[in-house]
């Protein structure tokens, strides 16, 4: 697993960082088995945020 500061580190590691991984886990593997073929709508660019919680902005898909 690669390391990351998401759920903390040291003393401050989130205690519920094991639960939210499993959520994220079940909720990929159902979106895959619900919706396989999915794109970016055309025209779009993602725009990663950072800091110390990376992600996205808002962006929409097809299927």
């Amino acid at each position: 697993m690669k390391k990351q500061v998401t759920f903390g580190a040291g003393p401050h590691i989130c205690p519920g960082q094991f639960l939210a991984r499993l959520e994220i886990k079940i909720l990929l593997e159902e979106w895959f088995a619900r919706i396989p073929g999915f794109r970016l709508e055309p025209g779009q660019q993602i725009r990663h945020l950072g800091g110390v919680t990376s992600g996205t902005e808002s962006f929409w898909l097809e299927w």
